[in-house]
């Protein structure tokens, strides 16, 4: 994800999509795996852990294409709408792994920002 720290917002985009597919791989394959040895319960074999990785990347993407629409200069409408879907699955990854590594806050907070926003506008 160096490449959101780089303002490649489109190219994060991409990269969260691309781990999404890889996450969703892992998770078909795991579900059809039942030998499962209790020496290997790790949580990377979680088939939980790995749907929370699918929501967190599309979180990620959610909020990618919030940072294009706010460099475009996006009404703040649409970007309340994106904000929004990138808080229901940062909440989706949450509910379905609970771990402190989340995004729910930062979607949380545009949210709010653009709700506000919204409001003053209207």
């Amino acid at each position: 994800m160096s490449a959101a720290a780089d303002g490649k917002y489109k190219d994060a985009h991409t990269a969260s999509t691309t781990a999404a597919e890889h996450y969703t791989l892992a998770l078909s394959r795991l579900k059809k795996w039942s030998w499962k040895l209790p020496e290997l319960n790790h949580f990377v074999l979680q088939t939980d852990w790995h749907q929370s990785m699918i929501y967190k990347m599309e979180c990620v993407g959610h909020l990618c294409t919030l940072c294009v629409g706010l460099d475009r200069g996006t009404a703040s409408g649409a970007l309340y709408t994106v904000s929004q879907r990138a808080m229901t699955a940062a909440i989706a990854q949450l509910a379905t792994w609970s771990s402190e590594d989340t995004l729910l806050p930062i979607a949380e907070s545009m949210r709010y920002y653009h709700s506000a926003d919204k409001a003053v506008k209207v």
